[in-house]
């Protein structure tokens, strides 16, 4: 032991989702859900 580091999550645990991605990831599902509610009455 002794030393001191600097110790960094993973890159793959950062979540900074652009504005873009996420209209269109709410939008997607969105569509998706109403699809399915019109297909079956």
């Amino acid at each position: 032991m002794g030393g001191v580091t600097n110790r960094q999550p993973p890159t793959q645990l950062c979540f900074f989702p652009s504005d873009e991605e996420l209209v269109a990831h709410f939008l997607y599902h969105k569509a998706a859900v109403l699809h399915r509610e019109l297909s079956h009455p």
